[in-house]
């Protein structure tokens, strides 16, 4: 991202049209070559749910070969079982749907009925009451006298038209016997396909599936088997040469993908389990059928568990002639939503695995165009483990920002983003989100490196002076109101412990207003009750800031002056704070400060600061240490300056 960041315009394009290629040519190897990665992610889906079953068998002391392929064959015979199972349903469903046909024709009639009924209430009521107003004739009269007419003319319209085609088929027999030819009638004859006809492509359809899923429990058997090994050169390809890290973060991503596929196969095998049986309970058709196709279909996020419901309710009303057998279909299902959704996700996945709900849908959009149903099941598993592996293997970070649940941007870069769009509501709503934590870690987490970024950007030339004033003015505004309730919160405490004498702190602004704001928010991070914080005019010397340390009119000295800049003035000031006053002590701040830490450090202590300190919640700690010293002691104050 930095790379990208720095590079030339066309330095830029040539990335993004690189990675647009090699993503296309992904896309369309995954496309054409199907065959083959479909039964690696059937293979990769299937080892990340069986890793658990298999680690549980090998606790018993059974080999690994013996534990792999007990694990694998027990099921594949139970999946074998319950597919063969749902085939013969299904085959039986469709040899019996003809004779629901007239239930349906029944259930619409009903339907259409009741509606027409009320509509006509609603008429007669209609137009009763209109014809009490014009004291006609009942409207009764007038509908019989209407339907009669209008039957009359049906019946005449009727009666021509009977006339018109006798008339019509005697002349064209006429014309045939005149011109001596013999019509004979014409048959057209619509050949249908037969089933021998379609039996290949049948048989290859079948025939591919069975090799498929027989490729992928062959590469799931020896995958289990080397699982280490195959660990082992992934590690390799992605570790960067930190071999520690890595394998730390391989180990993790797998246990979690594995942990939530297994999670999320009991959850659905439960939802379908309970859903057959109680079908099954209320006397719906072919229970075991409808129970298979809901825990095969949650797999498909969000649509998957209503599609699974829709035939089931629909069977219920085609197969029963009262109401209360669907109704007890459709609360059964509300019944199994709500406990599943609300009791055994939360209990069993234990937190959501960061995939966001977007990203999911797309997901499955394009799995699904990839290769149809089978990546439709698949889309949900395969992102995650996308994800998951994207948390903890560096290249393939974006993936997470693409997929993850989590915000692209920190807070801080979207608190600043906001305020550069011009957006006070949205970042202020950031603040105060913050708020719930101590002033200086608020401050430090926000604003400071918003305020950074402000200068920095001025710097390079990158801000107008209307977004700066903006960015200025918001956060002046939105420190008074943090000021306002600061000072409400603390009343009531002031007002029942008694005051005590405040310790005074002169603070100066190095030469902008982005110090300024600084030096506010130092005084905002300080107990009221304890400091009393005096600001100065950033225009004031450096003489005349020394001058007033010499005489005592303060305790405590504070100089703000947020990076870039500001390290020159910093030193200036401490060598002179430490010629004119050499038993004082000076604390120093690089709020916000980037880089090198450690070459900034010292060269501060050669100037003359006793401590440094990187944060506001750092110096603040770093003064209220020394806060005994300054009361209890008459000697020179304490100095501290803030770049």
């Amino acid at each position: 991202m930095g790379r990208s960041l720095t590079a030339a315009p066309w330095q830029r394009a040539v990335i993004v049209l690189s990675n647009t290629v090699v993503f296309l040519a992904i896309v369309a190897i995954l496309y054409f070559a199907q065959a083959i990665f479909i039964p690696i992610a059937l293979a990769m889906f299937l080892t990340f749910l069986l890793t658990p079953l298999v680690k549980r068998v090998e606790g018993l002391r059974v080999g690994r070969a013996v534990s792999v392929v007990l694990v694998v064959s027990c099921v594949s015979i139970a999946f074998g079982a319950v597919l063969w199972i749902a085939v013969g349903q299904i085959s039986s469903l469709a040899g019996e749907l003809p004779g629901y046909t007239q239930n349906i024709r029944n259930r619409i009639r009903d339907i259409r009925m009741m509606s027409e009924g009320a509509t006509m209430d609603r008429l007669e009521w209609m137009f009763g009451e209109i014809s009490k107003e014009l004291n006609s004739e009942p409207i009764e009269t007038i509908v019989t006298e209407t339907t009669i007419a209008t039957e009359t003319t049906a019946d005449t319209e009727t009666t021509i038209a009977t006339k018109t085609t006798a008339a019509t088929e005697t002349t064209a027999a006429t014309e045939a016997t005149a011109s001596g030819t013999d019509t004979d009638p014409v048959v057209a004859r619509l050949e249908s396909p037969t089933w021998m006809e379609r039996a290949p492509y049948i048989a290859g359809e079948v025939l591919g599936s069975v090799v498929s899923f027989g490729l992928a429990l062959v590469l799931v058997i020896f995958t289990l088997l080397r699982r280490e090994a195959l660990r082992n050169r992934f590690i390799w390809l992605v570790g960067d040469g930190r071999m520690s890290a890595t394998t730390k973060a391989v180990d993790e991503a797998g246990e979690r993908i594995s942990r939530f596929l297994f999670m999320q196969f009991i959850i659905n095998s439960t939802y379908g389990l309970a859903w057959g049986i109680g079908l099954y309970a209320i006397g719906v058709a072919y229970a075991p059928l409808w129970g298979f196709l809901a825990a095969l279909l949650r797999y498909v996020p969000y649509i998957g568990a209503t599609i699974a419901a829709i035939l089931p309710v629909v069977m219920s009303f085609a197969q029963f002639t009262g109401w209360w057998q669907p109704l007890t279909v459709i609360g059964l299902l509300i019944v199994l939503e709500l406990v599943s959704n609300n009791i055994m996700e939360p209990l069993l996945y234990g937190r959501s695995i960061g995939v966001s709900e977007v990203a999911m849908i797309v997901s499955a959009a394009f799995w699904t165009l990839l290769w149809g149903p089978i990546g439709l099941v698949l889309s949900a598993p395969l992102t995650v483990c996308l994800t998951v592996l994207g948390r903890h293997v560096s290249r393939l970070e974006s993936l997470v920002v693409m997929m993850s649940d989590e915000p692209a941007l920190a807070n801080h870069v979207t608190f600043y983003q906001r305020l550069l769009a011009h957006d006070h509501d949205e970042a202020e709503g950031l603040l105060l989100a913050e708020e719930k934590a101590s002033p200086g870690t608020c401050f430090d987490s926000l604003v400071v490196p918003a305020l950074t970024y402000l200068k920095r950007d001025r710097a390079a030339n990158e801000l107008t002076k209307d977004d700066e004033t903006f960015v200025l003015q918001s956060i002046r505004e939105m420190l008074e109101d943090f000021g306002d309730r600061k000072r409400s919160a603390d009343a009531p405490i002031e007002s029942e412990s008694p005051r005590l004498p405040r310790i005074q702190v002169l603070a100066c602004p190095a030469h902008d207003e982005e110090d300024r704001l600084a030096v506010e928010l130092f005084g905002m991070a300080l107990d009221e009750r304890q400091w009393e914080v005096e600001t100065i005019s950033g225009e004031t010397l450096v003489s005349e800031v020394v001058e007033r340390v010499s005489e005592g009119s303060a305790q405590l000295v504070c100089i703000a002056a947020l990076p870039p800049g500001g390290l020159a003035h910093t030193r200036h000031l401490c060598k002179r704070l430490r010629a004119r006053s050499p038993d004082v002590k000076i604390l120093v701040g690089r709020w916000g400060a980037r880089g090198n830490p450690e070459a900034i450090q010292e060269q501060l202590r050669e100037a003359g600061a006793d401590n440094i300190a990187c944060t506001i919640a750092e110096t603040q700690r770093q003064l209220e240490s020394w806060l005994p010293v300054v009361v209890q002691s008459n000697q020179r104050p304490v100095i501290a300056s803030v770049v």
